[in-house]
């Protein structure tokens, strides 16, 4: 999601086709620079019309699979400059790695390890894209599921990036705000469509949780400290949000305002005056946009606030995959009145060495309730605070059709503190430590790897509803 340090020949276009300067010594070179980042093992190269991909790690099928992600960047990053009819002369390199370790390998070798927690980065000198499978997933879940849709995402933003560069041989001094917003935005043009899924998507949308805040706080940035990237008053992740958010609020609501400025990054020839040239131009096109920005901030209403990933959705089914380290966690933001509710749906678990999900109700400011639902045992019941890191067992059960690889129905129903658990077919009744809040809100988990296993708890849950009682 970043770039690593300058280096590499500046490309030339050409009217109709696109030639790169020694075009194909450049890529000779990248990929025997693929190669040698990684340990000799399994690997698979898939090329098509615009791009060539590399799995490491993996077999054709997955290779395949990420080509079939990339491929329409291409000419969706053109639409962005307003440009047709350009085609790169060799296909633009992208490399996908099954094993996170190899990715670590290759981002030392070619950043120094800059974009070690990122698991996804685009490099200046070799221009290529490095992602890595992100959560990682088991082969089972790759031959039911095909690529988990966060590696979707970065194959296609990461990919952006490469035929940035490709296009523009000014690539090096585009704004933060412009290619950040740029490749986020492809990204999601990507997906929905190629893999369109009904509703919001939190991995696009929890941008806009953390612009809203900022705005309730009035600390979102004026429009031209934005586009001179005069943001060092805001943290890493807050500064992404408004960039991305930014960048989405004027494509959506101006559209031939950006194409426009796009255009002029992209023609503006390179030199001292540079970036003034386009900080000027782009404090014309939109430096106006204040008031219409934070209106469009404070108005946002995303029905997911999701603190860690990866949750995406498709109507009332819900995919989610914690990483071996982290669980995910994602709160709807919308909760539930009166101090009682009644959840009930159904829970899909995925066969592995860890095989929690987690339904999560009653957050507070000092933590949550959480129903830990273990395929191969029943449930926990547990009383998290903090981050959830700090867990009080409540309670438990036994379940035995509380299987992995089958879906299983669950209901929750509270009220002050009288709990009852139903699961499989069974139920249990629990008094809570303290009684549920006059507004409950709730959510959904994935536990992390159970104990130091690679991979996290991934599931998919079907028509949960929640509702007063």
């Amino acid at each position: 999601m970043g770039l690593a340090a300058p280096g590499g020949s500046r490309p030339v276009l050409a009217k109709g086709t696109w030639c790169v300067a020694s075009a194909a010594v450049k890529l000779g070179a990248v990929l025997a620079l693929a190669t040698g980042l990684v340990a000799q093992g399994q690997s698979s190269t898939k090329t098509g019309e615009f791009f060539e991909v590399t799995c490491v790690g993996g077999d054709d099928r997955v290779a395949t699979l990420a080509l079939a992600v990339v491929e329409p960047v291409w000419s969706m990053t053109c639409a962005a400059f307003g440009v047709r009819g350009l085609k790169p002369e060799q296909p633009l390199s992208v490399t996908i790695y099954v094993d996170v370790d190899d990715y670590l390998r290759a981002d030392r070798k070619l950043t120094g390890g800059r974009f070690q927690p990122n698991q996804a980065m685009s490099h200046w000198s070799s221009k290529s894209a490095h992602v890595a499978m992100q959560p990682p997933v088991s082969e089972q879940y790759l031959k039911d599921q095909g690529l988990p849709m966060q590696t979707r995402a970065m194959l296609a933003w990461e990919a952006c990036h490469v035929a940035r560069f490709a296009l523009c041989a000014n690539f090096r001094a585009h704004p933060g705000w412009f290619q950040d917003g740029l490749a986020a935005a492809v990204a999601g043009d990507v997906l929905r469509e190629a893999s369109p899924m009904a509703g919001e998507q939190p991995f696009f949308t929890q941008r806009w949780w953390r612009v809203r805040r900022l705005a309730e706080r009035d600390r979102v940035p004026r429009v031209e400290q934005l586009l001179r990237d005069r943001t060092d008053g805001l943290g890493m992740r807050d500064r992404y949000a408004v960039r991305l958010s930014f960048f989405d609020f004027v494509r959506r609501t101006y559209p031939a305002r950006m194409v426009r400025l796009a255009k002029l990054i992209r023609a503006t020839g390179v030199g001292t005056a540079y970036a003034e040239k386009v900080r000027e131009a782009a404090v014309r096109e939109l430096g106006a946009l204040d008031e219409e920005f934070r209106a469009a901030a404070l108005k946002a209403e995303p029905r997911w606030d999701e603190r860690s990933r990866s949750l995406w959705c498709d109507g009332s089914t819900w995919y989610q995959a914690a990483f071996p380290r982290t669980d995910a966690v994602a709160f709807r933001a919308e909760p539930v009145a009166g101090g009682s509710f009644e959840a009930k749906g159904s829970v899909w678990i995925r066969p592995g060495a860890s095989q929690q999900m987690e339904f999560l109700f009653a957050r507070t400011e000092v933590g949550y309730y959480s129903l830990a639902i273990i395929a191969g045992v029943g449930f926990t019941l547990l009383d998290c605070r903090g981050d959830g890191k700090e867990r009080r067992v409540v309670g438990g059960g036994k379940a035995g059709g509380c299987r992995a690889g089958a879906d299983v129905p669950f209901s929750v129903t509270g009220k002050g503190k009288d709990l009852s658990v139903s699961l499989a077919g069974q139920t249990w009744r629990f008094e809570l430590p303290q009684p549920l809040p006059d507004k409950v809100y709730w959510g959904v988990g994935s536990q992390a790897g159970k104990d130091g296993a690679a991979i996290g708890s991934c599931g998919v849950w079907r028509e949960v509803t929640v509702s007063g009682n």
